[in-house]
C-alpha cells in the first residue's frame, strides 16, 4: 500500500511492498525521480553481499510525525527492513520540510547478530538508466548540465554542459591520493559525471534543476554520480568501509534533495543554506575577513628571520597607504614536515619571538602547519612508527608527491596520535602566540588504509580531527582549512582554501616544464586557482570565509598585467580574505596600487551567472548599495588565449534594459548605454577581464556616481551623499591613502569644485560626466556647485 508525505515543495510516495520511493516536485520547473531505490553492501571475510532495501515495514503508520529542528516543521516517517542477512536490520527516515524546498532521508544499520560486518556501501538512491531502477523525468529533450563539487579545496569543482567530460588528473598516485575520495569513481567519459558531498543536475532548456548530496560529512563521505547519455539516471551512496560489531549500529548523514530553477542567479542557495543551518554556521558566527602578507609565494621554502622582518618592516611602512592586518609565515621554517619544533638555520631562535615582534608592530601573526601529513624522512615518522597509517601490505599509505617524496598520514585511531598532531597547534597557539594558523595537507588524515580502529569511517576521524584541532587551538585562534574535505571543516574552520594555488604562471607547470602539466586541472596555476574561485564563490558568508589564496601582483612572475588583473578582480568581487604574497619593499607604485584598490574588502559574495552552463564560468555579478544609492559591479573574464571582442548588453548580467553608465575600472573608461544601441567595449585581453560598475540613469536633473579608480567597486568609498538644488556634498573614505578622480554626473556644468577645502582638478567626459582628480589621506569631503545659468549644451 502506497504512503504519500506532501509538502508545499515536494509530493513523496512511498511503495512498501517492492522497496521504491518517487519524489515529484512542485513549482514552475518541475521533475520526476519514479522508482528510486536503496541497497546496502556488506562483506565478511571471503564473501560479499548486496542487500536490497525492497520490503519495508511503515513504523509509523498514520504517516504524520511533525518534528521540529534546525529546518523548520517537518513531517517524517520511518520504515523498517530486516535485512537478508542474519542479524541485520535498516531503519531509513524519511523528512519533508514544511517551510522550506528541502527532501531530506538517512539511513541506520544495526547489527543484532553474532558476527562482525564491513559495511561497505549505503546506497541512498539510483534511479534511472535501466527499467529496473526506473526513471528520471524531466521535460523532453533535456539539455544537461551536471555541476561537480570536488572532495576537497584543491579539488577541481565546476559544471560540465553539453556532455563534456570532466576534468581529472593524469598524475595517478603523485596527486588522486590528494584531491580524489577515494569512494568516488575517476572516469573521464563524455556524460559521466561525479561529484563529492553535492553535485547539482540541471536542464537549461527546461530550467528545471536539482541539487542532490549532503548536509554534513560528520559520520559519512558521499559520492553523487549522474549518467547522462541515453537514459539518465542519478545515484547517492557512501562508501567509506567500517566495521559494524554486534550490537552496534552506524548512522548516516541526511542525504538532501532540492530543486531549483536555472533563472535563478544563486542557484545552489537552498541547498547551502541548509548545510549551513545544519551546521548552526550563521552569518553572525562567520567572523572577520583577513587581510594581510603571506610569506609563501616569493620564499617559498627558502625563508629565513630576515625575510618575514624585512616585509613586516615594509608593511608597517606602507600601512597608510596598505592597511594589512596578517603576517603569516608559511612553510620553510621547520627541518623538514612533521618535526615542528625543530627549526631551519634560517630560524635559528625558532619562530615564538618573530609572533611576538609581529605582534609589537601592531600585527596578527599568523604560522602555516600541516598536522596531520608526515614527511616519510622525518624525526617524528622515525620515531612514532606506529601512528603512521598503513596500507594492507604493512607499508606507509602515499598521500601523494610532495616536498620532492610520496607523503604519507597518520592513523588518527591509534591511542596518542591525534594528542601528537594536535600538540603543534597547542603549542604555535597558546605558546608562541599566533592568533592565525593556515593548516594544510589535512585530507592526510581521511586516506584509506587499516587503521587501528576499523569501526570508525574516514569522515568520522575527519571530523573528530578538526574538532579536536578547534578545542585545543581555542575558539580565539583563526583557523583557515586547506587541503581539507569541505564537509570536515563547516563550523570548524573560520576560512577554507576553496582552489588551487595559484603559482607565479597561468598555466601549470612543475620545474619550469610545461607541456605534460597543461591540461591538470589541480595543479598550482593561476588558471586553477581563478576557476575555483569562480565556481566555488557561493559558499563564501555562508559555510566560511572563502579563502582564494594569495594575489601576486610583482612583474618578474610569469604572469602578465591581465593575468594579474583577472586574479585581482576574482579575488575582489567574490569577497574572500585577501592576502599578499610579493616581497613587499621591492614591489614598484602601480603593481602596490593593485592590492591598494582592492581595500578595504567589500567582503560580499558575488553572484556567477553561468555557474551552470559554462565550465569556466565568465560573468559576475555583485550588486551593492551604499549611501549614493544602488549601483552593480560585474565582471566579464576571457579564459581564451585571444583577446574577446564583445558589446555590452544589460541582460547577460541579468539587469534591466534601460539607460545606465558603464564605467570599466582597469582601462578607466567610461561609456554611456541606451536600450536598443549597440555599445562596443574595448576588447578583453587574452585571460584578461572586465571589471564595470553599472549605474542606471536617473532624472536628468539627479547628480550620480559614475565610479572611481580608487576602489575596485566603484562606489564602496562613497560614505555620505547630500543631494541639494545646484550642490552636492559627498564623503569618501579609503581607510589609507589614495590618489585618483571621482567621476560624477551632474545636471550642469560644475562653477565650484573642492576637496577638504582646496580647488579640484576636473576633467569633462561629454553627457554630463566629469571627472575630478583628487588625493585621499584616509577620508575626503567633497563639495561640487553648479548653477543652471551654466548649462553645458546637453
Amino acid at each position: 500500500m502506497t504512503t504519500t508525505l506532501t509538502s508545499n515543495h515536494f509530493l513523496l510516495n512511498l511503495h512498501p511492498e517492492t522497496g521504491k520511493f518517487d519524489l515529484q516536485s512542485s513549482g514552475a520547473n518541475p521533475f520526476t525521480l519514479s522508482g528510486c531505490q536503496m541497497r546496502i553492501e556488506i562483506s565478511q571475510p571471503g564473501s560479499k553481499f548486496t542487500l536490497p532495501l525492497d520490503h519495508w515495514e511503515i513504523q509509523t503508520p498514520a504517516a504524520e510525525t511533525q518534528i521540529t529542528g534546525n529546518h523548520g516543521a517537518m513531517v517524517s516517517l520511518q520504515i523498517k527492513e530486516t535485512l537478508p542477512h542474519s542479524g541485520l536490520n535498516a531503519t531509513v527516515t524519511f523528512a519533508l520540510s514544511q517551510d522550506r524546498p528541502l527532501f531530506l532521508w538517512k539511513i541506520q544499520v544495526e547489527n543484532t547478530g553474532q558476527e562482525s560486518i564491513r559495511i561497505d556501501k549505503i546506497e541512498f538512491m539510483r534511479v534511472g538508466g535501466q527499467d529496473k531502477f526506473g526513471s528520471l523525468d524531466f521535460p523532453s529533450n533535456p539539455q544537461w548540465s551536471f555541476y561537480s563539487n570536488g572532495w576537497q579545496s584543491w579539488s577541481p569543482t565546476g559544471a560540465f554542459p553539453n556532455s563534456q567530460p570532466m576534468r581529472i588528473s593524469r598524475l595517478g598516485f603523485l596527486q588522486q591520493p590528494m584531491i580524489i575520495n577515494p569512494g568516488t569513481p575517476v572516469l573521464r567519459m563524455p556524460g559521466y559525471y561525479t561529484a563529492d558531498f553535492f553535485g547539482a543536475l540541471a536542464d537549461i532548456k527546461s530550467k528545471a534543476g536539482l541539487v542532490a548530496g549532503f548536509l554534513s560529512q560528520k559520520q559519512h563521505f558521499g559520492t553523487i554520480e549522474a549518467v547522462l547519455y541515453d537514459r539518465p539516471s542519478i545515484a547517492l551512496w557512501t562508501s567509506d568501509r567500517a566495521r559494524l560489531d554486534p550490537d552496534k549500529a552506524i548512522e548516516t548523514d541526511w542525504a538532501v534533495i532540492t530543486p531549483f530553477s536555472t533563472d535563478n542567479p544563486d542557484p545552489l542557495r537552498e541547498y547551502l543554506e541548509a548545510v549551513a543551518r545544519e551546521h548552526s554556521v550563521t552569518r553572525e558566527s562567520i567572523r572577520q575577513i583577513p587581510t594581510g602578507w603571506c610569506s609563501w609565494y616569493q620564499y617559498y621554502t627558502q625563508l629565513s628571520v630576515q625575510n618575514v622582518q624585512a616585509n613586516l618592516t615594509a608593511l608597517t611602512a606602507a600601512r597608510a597607504q596598505l592597511p594589512l592586518e596578517l603576517v603569516q609565515i608559511d612553510d620553510g621554517f621547520e627541518t623538514i614536515v612533521g618535526d615542528w619544533f625543530s627549526f631551519k638555520p634560517g630560524f635559528p631562535d625558532g619562530v615564538a619571538p618573530l609572533a611576538r615582534e609581529i605582534s609589537a608592530h601592531g600585527c596578527i601573526p599568523g604560522l602555516w602547519l600541516a598536522p596531520f601529513i608526515v614527511h616519510p624522512r622525518s624525526e617524528f615518522a622515525r620515531n612514532n612508527p606506529q601512528f603512521i597509517l598503513r596500507n594492507k601490505r604493512g607499508q606507509p599509505v602515499n598521500a601523494g608527491f610532495g616536498w620532492n617524496t610520496l607523503a604519507t598520514g597518520l592513523d588518527l585511531t591509534v591511542p596518542g596520535a591525534l594528542e601528537a598532531a594536535c600538540e603543534p597547534v597547542q603549542t604555535a597557539a597558546h605558546e608562541w602566540g599566533f592568533l592565525y594558523l593556515k593548516l594544510d595537507f589535512l585530507y592526510a588524515a581521511a586516506l584509506p588504509g587499516l587503521r587501528h580502529d576499523p569501526t570508525r569511517t574516514r569522515a568520522q576521524i575527519m571530523r573528530q580531527g578538526m574538532e579536536a584541532i578547534r578545542a585545543v587551538a581555542g575558539s580565539q585562534t583563526y583557523l583557515v582549512g586547506c587541503g581539507l574535505p569541505l564537509g570536515s571543516g563547516i563550523g570548524i574552520v573560520d576560512a577554507m582554501r576553496i582552489g588551487a594555488d595559484v603559482n607565479g604562471s597561468w598555466e601549470p607547470e612543475i620545474k619550469g616544464i610545461r607541456f605534460p602539466f597543461m591540461n591538470e586541472p589541480a595543479v598550482p596555476s593561476a588558471r586553477n586557482s581563478l576557476h575555483n574561485i569562480l565556481t566555488r564563490a557561493p559558499l563564501h558568508n555562508r559555510w566560511w570565509v572563502n579563502d582564494p589564496d594569495c594575489l601576486l601582483v610583482r612583474p618578474d612572475t610569469r604572469l602578465n598585467l591581465a593575468e594579474i588583473q583577472s586574479l585581482a578582480t576574482a579575488i575582489g568581487v567574490t569577497g574572500g580574505s585577501l592576502l599578499i604574497s610579493d616581497d613587499l619593499a621591492a614591489l614598484p607604485a602601480d603593481r602596490l596600487r593593485i592590492a591598494k584598490v582592492l581595500l578595504p574588502v567589500v567582503g560580499q559574495r558575488a553572484e556567477v551567472l553561468d555557474l551552470l552552463a559554462e565550465t569556466a564560468p565568465t560573468r559576475l555579478r555583485l550588486p551593492l548599495t551604499g549611501a549614493q544609492g544602488k549601483w552593480t559591479v560585474i565582471a566579464k573574464f576571457n579564459w581564451k588565449d585571444t583577446a574577446h571582442t564583445w558589446e555590452f548588453n544589460p541582460s547577460e548580467f541579468t539587469l534591466p534594459d534601460q539607460p545606465c553608465w558603464v564605467s570599466s575600472f582597469w582601462d578607466e573608461k567610461i561609456f554611456h548605454y541606451t536600450p536598443g544601441s549597440a555599445l562596443k567595449m574595448p576588447a578583453i585581453p587574452a585571460h584578461g577581464v572586465v571589471l564595470a560598475a553599472v549605474i542606471p540613469c536617473m532624472d536628468d536633473s539627479v547628480p550620480l556616481y559614475l565610479g572611481s579608480n580608487l576602489h575596485f567597486s566603484q562606489g564602496y568609498e562613497v560614505v555620505e551623499w547630500a543631494s541639494a538644488p545646484q550642490r552636492l556634498q559627498l564623503s569618501v573614505d579609503l581607510d589609507h591613502q589614495g590618489e585618483g578622480f571621482v567621476q560624477l554626473y551632474l545636471p550642469f556644468a560644475p562653477t565650484h569644485a573642492e576637496c577638504d577645502g582646496k580647488p579640484l582638478e576636473r576633467q569633462e567626459l561629454g553627457g554630463g560626466a566629469f571627472r575630478f582628480i583628487l588625493t585621499v589621506e584616509r577620508s575626503a569631503q567633497i563639495e561640487i556647485v553648479w548653477n543652471d545659468q551654466h548649462a553645458d549644451g546637453m
